[in-house]
């Protein structure tokens, strides 16, 4: 309890912080509900997690120093970094301290049994500036390429350059806000919970993770595409002032959780498939009714064919 009264003293204004950039800023929006997802999946496996609690002052106390150091770092040398860069440090600072606060009640053993959970609070971090504008410019690219390839599938004459795209009449930008790196970000969340709920086998949680790049980077290319050719087509205001532009990445985002279902859906399959396989072939070797060839019987066997 003196733990979390001095965390709420001193991580009140970090928090504070995140909570309002989670309020004001969509980027950060998931913010909201990685505690709550983290908190069903420990309620969900808590018969298999919280047996044998046992209090850890020593190591719970070492990380929670650790959290309120990397505060300490943002707080002196954080005004030179943009706001993105100061919510990672705060947020980091934040889910080190509740690392330590688990540890100290709970001890390493669950810790280590609740692994998944945990460490699903890292999403709670905002991606460093250092990596989130490589990836931002990677896929303004390939949400432009793709936006070009389907438009070319379909009969439309076009052709872009880089994240500019020209159609008759209309020459469109893909901008950083239309990236979709928060919808890859979502992707990417309901990826790594639908592996762990679904999945057993690491590889296939990876490849499941892996697909969001291409899905994302297509259903980026559809919105595109259907902008595009509305401006073009229709009028120049749908990619400016409308809805479809400014809110449009809600229901294409549903597009690409549609797309995710049956990748989810074949790794499951074959994941089942191969191990009613591994248990066919142990049942098979260890059935007791078939007979069992001894060494000398072989031998003698031979001998026999021999003469």
């Amino acid at each position: 309890m003196v733990a979390v009264g001095v965390g709420l003293v001193f991580f009140h204004e970090p928090a504070r912080m995140l909570i309002l950039a989670a309020w004001n800023d969509s980027l950060y929006s998931h913010l909201f509900f990685i505690p709550i997802v983290c908190a069903y999946l420990l309620w969900a496996r808590r018969s298999s997690v919280f047996s044998n609690l046992n209090f850890a002052p020593v190591a719970g106390g070492i990380v929670l120093l650790l959290g309120a150091f990397v505060v300490l770092l943002q707080v002196v040398w954080g005004h030179d970094l943009n706001q993105n860069d100061q919510l990672f440090f705060q947020a980091t600072g934040i889910v080190i301290y509740l690392w330590g606060v688990f540890i100290l009640i709970c001890g390493l053993r669950v810790f280590r049994r609740a692994l998944f959970p945990m460490m699903f609070l890292l999403f709670m971090i905002p991606v460093p500036s250092v990596i989130l504008e490589p990836v931002v410019r990677f896929l303004q690219v390939g949400s432009a390429y793709a936006a070009q390839g389907l438009l070319k599938i379909i009969g439309v004459p076009v052709y872009s350059e880089g994240v500019h795209i020209t159609l008759p009449g209309v020459t469109v930008e893909v901008a950083k806000q239309c990236s979709g790196v928060r919808a890859a970000l979502a992707l990417f969340i309901i990826g790594t919970v639908a592996g762990y709920l679904y999945l057993n086998s690491n590889r296939r949680r990876l490849l499941l993770v892996l697909a969001v790049i291409p899905i994302t980077i297509i259903k980026n290319g559809m919105r595109i595409m259907t902008l595009a050719l509305l401006g073009a087509y229709v009028d120049m205001s749908f990619l400016t002032h409308s809805r479809l532009h400014s809110e449009g990445g809600k229901p294409f985002l549903l597009v690409a959780i549609a797309m995710m279902v049956p990748i989810l859906w074949l790794l499951v399959r074959n994941e089942r498939k191969r191990e009613k396989v591994v248990v066919s072939d142990k049942n098979r070797i260890g059935r007791p009714d078939e007979p069992v060839a001894s060494p000398g019987l072989a031998l003698a066997d031979r001998s026999i064919t021999a003469r």
